[in-house]
Parts: C-alpha cells; sequence; structure tokens
C-alpha cells in the first residue's frame, strides 16, 4: 500500500499522547491501536499520534472517499462511488480483531471514535 497523509484536519494538530494520558490510558495500548489505523490508512506509524480520542473513524475514511460520504450531495455519492477504496475499513476490523481477545465483535457504526478502538483492544 502506498504512504500518504492523514487528512488535513488532523495533520494540523501536534503529535501528542497528553489527551489519551488524561484519559487514564496505557501508552502502549495506545499506541498499538494507533499502529493498526496508521497502517490501515497507510500512513507512516508516527502520524497516528495526530488523533485524539473523540475523533470519528468514519469522518477520517470520508475524507479519502467524499463521494461515499452520507453528507454528500446525492450526485457526488453516485459520481464517488466509481473510486474503489484501499479496503480501509476492512483492513482496520481485521487487524483490530486481531489485536483483541478471541471472540469479540466490533461493530464499526458511523459514530465510532478511535477511543472506541482502543476500549475494543483493552475490554
Amino acid at each position: 500500500m502506498f504512504k500518504r497523509k492523514p487528512p488535513a484536519k488532523f495533520r494540523a494538530r501536534e503529535p501528542t499522547f497528553a489527551p489519551w494520558d488524561a484519559l487514564g490510558y496505557e501508552p502502549e495500548v495506545v499506541k498499538r491501536v494507533l499502529s493498526i489505523l496508521s497502517r490501515a490508512f497507510g500512513w507512516p506509524a508516527d502520524e497516528g499520534l495526530c488523533l485524539r480520542p473523540e475523533d470519528q473513524v468514519w469522518e477520517i475514511y470520508w475524507s479519502y472517499y467524499p463521494g461515499c460520504s452520507p453528507r454528500a450531495p446525492k450526485w457526488r455519492r453516485w459520481v464517488g462511488s466509481w473510486t474503489p477504496d484501499s479496503l480501509e475499513l476492512e483492513t482496520l476490523d481485521r487487524d483490530l480483531h486481531k489485536a483483541a481477545r478471541p471472540g469479540k465483535a466490533l461493530d464499526l457504526h458511523p459514530a465510532i471514535t478511535v477511543r472506541d478502538l482502543v476500549d475494543f483492544v483493552t475490554g
């Protein structure tokens, strides 16, 4: 997979662990999940620290494929449907299941956050 940058909204932030630390998360678990996200979206590993617990996974996805967003105009969704994605969400789902305890179910619902992913792996 090619290397790309996180969306500009996230890339503009200072990479830091502070928001996670403030919530009491273990650094190794957060780094593991951020690494899984980085790998799924094709970013360099250190770019994941620009993400915050409240960031929504689908917002990241839709920034690469705006025509797939439910907020896109109908004509844009039709035109945008021609561009195949790089299986980011499927890769994310697979790798998170490998990192979590066996048998756990993950629902990648539209409001799922990065924090939810960390909780999935730790819970």
